[in-house]
């Protein structure tokens, strides 16, 4: 994954109930234009999700892949303990 989609993984990590593309975009430091590319393809890796309120977009991490990151780490802290 790259560096700005890291970035982004990492807001929504901490913001569970899911931003817009402008709080996205704010948070990130990066231009408001620029961060779709990166989310749609989030997207399309199945690790963001998308749901409309009202005339909103609210972006956030799938819980299914935010488990998978956890327990990850999990198993390469293991690793390296021993």
């Amino acid at each position: 994954m790259n560096n700005i989609k890291e970035r982004i993984v990492s807001v929504l990590r901490k913001n569970p109930k899911g931003l817009t593309i402008s709080k996205i975009a704010e948070q990130v430091g990066i231009h408001r234009t620029t961060i779709p590319k990166y989310l749609y393809e989030l997207r399309g890796e199945k690790k963001v999700l998308i749901r409309d309120i009202g005339p909103a977009r609210v972006f956030y991490l799938n819980t299914k892949f935010t488990k998978r990151i956890d327990e990850d780490t999990i198993i390469r802290r293991l690793r390296s303990a021993m």
